[in-house]
């Protein structure tokens, strides 16, 4: 359930809160052509992403779309205040679907752009991190990868090689920005340490 309703969140977004800007660089003509052709494309950031899908989430919850049982979606959480892991390791997800007292751990999520997968093993890393604590034993490890079709085919290849038998499984959603839609597939993941 936590990963439909990510999707549905996702395809609810409203795409004027994820993008930075509508303005039109190309009327501006003190900027040199080479920025203004670079500033007329869409442009993206994972944080508005990430925000937009927090609102939309919510709402699904309010509404009574979904229920989780009394689990709420947190943001960035640092799991080293309740000791799960060592202090300094970096382990903040970007979401977390749970009963805050450890008893429902539904869901870790990380998002990333289709464009910035040069350490997408640090994030399945994590991910991995929190599906193993004996503390936390998250149930979903979600992960969002947000890009256009171009984007996307090459986040593929990417994803390929971290697909590894016997792993922990992944689930992998695909926002696309062209069709404003999602879609998802599972690959199983191993640490890299």
């Amino acid at each position: 359930m936590p990963i439909n309703a990510t999707i549905q969140a996702l395809n609810n977004m409203d795409k004027k809160y994820c993008r930075p800007s509508q303005m039109d660089y190309s009327n501006l003509n003190k900027i040199p052509k080479g920025i203004v052709e670079n500033l007329k494309e869409e442009k993206y950031f994972e944080r508005l992403f990430a925000y937009e899908f927090y609102h939309q989430f919510r709402i699904l919850v309010q509404n009574g779309k979904v229920d989780f049982g009394g689990a709420v979606l947190h943001a960035e959480i640092p799991k080293e205040y309740q000791r799960c892991f060592e202090k300094g390791k970096g382990k903040i997800p970007d979401f977390i679907l749970h009963v805050p007292d450890h008893s429902l751990n539904l869901a870790v999520l990380e998002f990333k752009l289709a464009t910035n997968l040069g350490k997408i093993g640090h994030d399945f890393d994590k991910l991995i991190d929190f599906r193993k604590n004996n503390a936390l034993k998250y149930e979903n490890i979600i992960e969002v990868i947000i890009g256009d079709n171009k984007q996307l085919e090459k986040a593929t290849e990417i994803i390929k090689g971290h697909n590894k038998e016997n792993g922990e499984i992944l689930t992998i959603i695909y926002f696309n920005t062209e069709t404003w839609s999602s879609n998802k597939f599972e690959i199983n993941i191993v640490k890299s340490d």
